[in-house]
């Protein structure tokens, strides 16, 4: 990464759109455009400095909870309600918004939930198939557990979820963040009755390019621009996925 800031540095742009998801050299990187006077769009990952463009975590967390919440309260659920995020210490603050976003989402509809009816399991192996056996594996640790609704740091470990409820015939449902490939997948696989995956908030990566190439010519306009540019993001459900991604 920081090679790469280098030999940018040297051809002298005007602008620089960087995407480095190493965080740790975010700052040695940034050292490196500032000597060089070269204003810069980070994607995904705050740098110092830099200009952030990229998903607000805790907002796309919390529209997939007030869905997860919603679905709950109208088939009258909401008094049985237990989250299960799936979380991985290691990614770092962002994941740790996504599922925070998510935990109090569920709460803003269904009203707040005594603190043993809010867990956590670790899926650090980043698969569908590890967070379909544990949490298999907490349901079977927790058979009390009544309405369960489900998120992780990205859909496929969400689908986990949904697929380990499914299979143990659980009631419950599971919120995929991200709406890449298994996310939309998963939301049109079925009834989320059956499948019990709900829906997924989409991230829009596809809209990226449109999005940092306007920041851009608005720096080197002159037009002022605020430090943090977020995506849009939106909760897509089995009726409305086909219209965004057919």
């Amino acid at each position: 990464a920081v090679t790469c800031a280098e030999q940018l540095s040297q051809q002298r742009p005007d602008f620089a759109i960087v995407s480095n998801w190493q965080s740790g050299a975010a700052e040695a990187i940034m050292k490196i455009y500032n000597a060089a006077r070269i204003p810069v769009v980070n994607i995904d990952v705050a740098h110092p400095n830099g200009i952030f463009f990229g998903a607000d975590n805790y907002i796309s967390g919390e529209i997939g909870g007030k869905a997860a919440g919603e679905y709950a309260k109208n088939l009258g659920k909401c008094a049985d309600v237990v989250v299960l995020n799936g979380i991985n210490p290691g990614e770092g603050d962002a994941a740790n918004q996504r599922l925070a976003g998510f935990t109090d989402g569920v709460q803003e509809v269904c009203g707040a939930l005594p603190a043993d009816r809010i867990k956590s399991e670790i899926f650090d192996a980043g698969t569908t198939e590890q967070s379909l056996t544990k949490t298999t594996d907490w349901l079977t640790a927790n058979p009390g557990a009544g309405f369960v609704l489900g998120s992780s740091i990205d859909d496929a470990r969400s689908a986990g979820i949904a697929k380990a409820l499914a299979q143990n015939t659980r009631d419950g449902a599971a919120v995929g963040l991200g709406c890449d490939e298994i996310g939309v997948a998963s939301t049109k696989e079925g009834d989320p009755a059956a499948t019990k995956f709900l829906g997924c908030v989409a991230y829009f990566p596809e809209k990226y390019p449109d999005y940092v190439m306007s920041i851009g010519l608005d720096v080197l306009d002159g037009k002022p621009v605020p430090n943090e540019v977020h995506i849009e993001h939106k909760f897509l459900d089995r009726a409305t996925v086909g219209s965004v991604y057919p």
